[in-house]
């Protein structure tokens, strides 16, 4: 009866101590919405995806860019209600390095933000030049649905 009850106590400890400690993030847990960078998607001037979140969450886009050509993505992006979406993060990722390296592979610009309260709000960003009377090239229209 005593070996019963210490192997039955270990058990409980075990499954209990396995739920506690900091949670793991799991991949593909977080929104996300990803434009890669095939020939369709390329040549669409226009795109747009929605995405659903709940409030508090945070969710990433990513677009195809190419820092050698001249054309980029703005920083900032133009959100529609930037107390209901606010934009806290942006960075370019670079293509990997190829042996030998290919000139010309683009890479991505990836954006982080938060939904701070429901509702539906836009998140738009345009691809060009950005220099004063540079070429525009695409447009992108996130539509944001914030639970």
């Amino acid at each position: 009866m005593k070996y019963l009850f210490s192997i039955t106590a270990m058990i409980v400890i075990s499954l209990v101590l396995s739920g506690c400690g900091p949670k793991k993030h799991v991949e593909g847990s977080s929104k996300q919405v990803e434009v890669g960078c095939d020939k369709n998607s390329l040549n669409n001037k226009e795109m747009s995806k929605d995405i659903t979140v709940a409030v508090g969450d945070e969710f990433t886009l990513s677009l195809c860019s190419n820092a050698t050509t001249g054309y980029s993505w703005p920083e900032q992006a133009d959100i529609s209600d930037t107390e209901a979406i606010q934009q806290i993060g942006h960075t370019y990722i670079a293509p990997p390095i190829k042996n030998p390296p290919v000139m010309g592979v683009p890479g991505k610009e990836v954006w982080t933000f938060k939904a701070m309260k429901k509702g539906q709000n836009t998140v738009y960003l345009e691809y060009g030049q950005p220099w004063e009377g540079g070429e525009k090239a695409q447009q992108f229209i996130l539509i944001v649905h914030a639970q």
